[in-house]
């Protein structure tokens, strides 16, 4: 596992995650061994860095500021991050699903237009896209993950959506990515956690969530989506300290029992996804503490050997992720 490092940076929280990317230029600064939450924000605050007057929106002080905002209450009294992300994957995995009689769907009223003051913002977020491997052949069927909407799927070919099933079976209705087999459409794998937003050891000025939203996990559905089931041997564990997310899925079109994970914490394999219970390797980091965070991993068309995967550097495999 990576290193701890000590550093005063961009509302960085230097005292409990592994060592991270900053955009602005870090300062060193020692703090004590077991200090906490407060002991940073205190450190910060009486910094040389955290000005009074700073009025820059994504400055030093506004980190600081809207870090203790989103985290002061949620942490207190024991300023532990690990407490909080423990708490989040142990109701994950206690999560029980209850029945109900209501209509999870959901009729769009609009607004169908965006934003007059930001065309390029729409008015929903959708993060990925996945057709069923014998869409146009046998099927029209199109699934769409969303980050706080769950899975949707059309089987006309994106003309109507319905939702499948995720706000029911999932603790939370965060879908990152989709996989459909290549041998069965009735099986489909999802990924949890917001993908493209960051977590809290790789905070930005571009993500101020109250919620970071981390993973609970990969599900599986062996009836089309009528119900969804945890698949998490060798994964939630290396999430339960510091959180974070799956951000892409790849499925080999040519082995179906081949999944791996592209997530804030390496890239994750398993050989067995059609198993009652597969089991998840993390099988990559990089080869620095910069590199762990993975965005993307993909096989080359028509390879089941051939694998790129892109975190702070692109890597290729050519062994069918082997090496």
């Amino acid at each position: 596992m990576k290193h701890i490092t000590y550093i005063l940076a961009s509302i960085l929280l230097c005292c409990f995650f592994p060592a991270f990317n900053t955009n602005i230029n870090a300062q060193e600064i020692t703090l004590p061994s077991g200090s906490n939450f407060y002991d940073y924000i205190e450190a910060a605050r009486t910094s040389e860095f955290y000005d009074d007057a700073d009025t820059i929106e994504g400055g030093f002080k506004s980190k600081i500021d809207r870090l203790e905002l989103s985290w002061g209450n949620r942490l207190y009294p024991h300023g532990d991050f690990m407490i909080a992300n423990r708490a989040i994957i142990d109701y994950a995995e206690n999560f029980q699903y209850i029945p109900s009689d209501v209509d999870p769907n959901w009729i769009c009223v609009g607004p169908s237009n965006t934003p007059s003051n930001n065309p390029s913002r729409g008015v929903g977020q959708i993060h990925r896209i996945a057709f069923d491997p014998n869409y146009g052949i046998t099927n029209q069927t199109v699934y769409a993950a969303s980050g706080f909407g769950g899975l949707w799927r059309s089987e006309n070919g994106g003309d109507n959506w319905v939702n499948v099933n995720t706000d029911l079976y999932l603790p939370m209705t965060t879908v990152a990515d989709v996989v459909v087999s290549p041998v069965d459409g009735n099986t489909i794998f999802i990924g949890t956690g917001l993908p493209d937003g960051g977590v809290a050891f790789k905070y930005s000025s571009n993500w101020s969530s109250i919620n970071p939203v981390y993973t609970t996990g990969v599900y599986r559905s062996t009836d089309y989506g009528t119900s969804w089931h945890p698949v998490n041997d060798g994964l939630l564990e290396d999430f339960y300290n510091y959180g974070g997310v799956i951000r892409k899925m790849e499925i080999d079109k040519s082995n179906p029992n081949i999944i791996f994970l592209a997530t804030s914490n390496g890239v994750y394999k398993t050989t067995n996804a059609l198993a009652d219970t597969p089991e998840w390797n993390n099988v990559f980091q990089g080869y620095s503490d910069e590199d762990g965070d993975f965005r993307v991993i993909k096989y080359k068309p028509g390879s089941s050997d051939v694998l790129y995967a892109a975190s702070n550097n692109i890597f290729k495999s050519t062994d069918g992720g082997s090496s």
